[in-house]
Order: C-alpha cells, then sequence, then structure tokens
C-alpha cells in the first residue's frame, strides 16, 4: 500500500470514528436532558430540584420549604394537564371544522398525524389519568355534529 493511500485511509478512519462518538455522545447528552425535563415534570422531581437549589438550613427548614415546594409541584402539574386537556380540545375543534373542507385522503392524513405519540406524556411517563392511546377523542371520527368549541379562559384573542 501506498504511503499516501496508507494516510488517507488512517485519515479516513478517524474521521468515521470522530462521527460515530459524536453521534453517541449526542444521543446521551439528549437521553439525559430529556430525563431531568421528565423529572421536574413531577411534582417530587420539581421539589427534589428546587430543594437542591435552595440548600434548606437544618431539617426544620427543610420539611417547611418541602410542604410549599410539593404543592406548588403538584399545582404546576394540574395546570399543565389542565392546558394540555384546553389544547388537545381546541385541535379536536379544528378537526370538526375542517372535516367537510378536506377530502377523505386529506381527513386520513390529518387523522394519522393525530395519532402521533403524545410529546407531553410519554407512555413511560404517563401521569395518572391521562387518557390511554385509543381513547383520544382525535383519534377517531368526529362525533355526529362534531365536537362543541372548546371554552374560553381569559380575554378574548387580538384582532
Amino acid at each position: 500500500m501506498k504511503p499516501e493511500s496508507k494516510s488517507a485511509a488512517i485519515l479516513l478512519a478517524t474521521l468515521a470514528i470522530g462521527i460515530v462518538l459524536g453521534m453517541v455522545g449526542q444521543g446521551l447528552l439528549i437521553r439525559e436532558r430529556t430525563r431531568r425535563v421528565e423529572d421536574l415534570r413531577r411534582p417530587r422531581g420539581f421539589a427534589d430540584e428546587l430543594e437542591q437549589v435552595i440548600e434548606p438550613r437544618d431539617d426544620t427548614q427543610r420539611q417547611a420549604i418541602r410542604a410549599i415546594l410539593e404543592a406548588t409541584g403538584h399545582r404546576n402539574e394540574a395546570i399543565i394537564n389542565g392546558a394540555h386537556e384546553s389544547l388537545r380540545a381546541a385541535l379536536d375543534s379544528m378537526r370538526a371544522t375542517l372535516a367537510p373542507i378536506l377530502d377523505d385522503r386529506q381527513r386520513e392524513r390529518l387523522n394519522r398525524m393525530g395519532r402521533l405519540p403524545d410529546p407531553f406524556h410519554p407512555p413511560e411517563g404517563r401521569p395518572p389519568g391521562d387518557r390511554p392511546a385509543g381513547n383520544r377523542p382525535s383519534e377517531g371520527p368526529p362525533p355526529p355534529g362534531g365536537f362543541p368549541p372548546p371554552p374560553r379562559n381569559g380575554p378574548p384573542p387580538p384582532r
């Protein structure tokens, strides 16, 4: 093998190894970030994270702080779940409004998109009360007459 060919092969192998290591490292980093975000979404994970940030002076302060953090974590979870349900209702209303305008193929493509995994509550981290796949209004045809419009919260949107 010529020295030039040998050098090119070594360079190419080094580049390939670097690419593979970079992809593996990025995958591990993304997995860790995703796990951390999932932990923060849970009331206990939220409380644990903030307790580490605050660094309570003693057990008495830790218990007082912990009660507040856990209550806030549960309240945050209820807010997020409510927003998620409102978003789902708005999307179902959109589908019902679009249904008479779309042809069968367009409706099928739209329905397929609605069956994608839930980005807010993946199956392994599904909170209690979240409907399992297959029981969501967005995964089936709208009922006769369509879905009612979602309730309005807050001021009307700007014009």
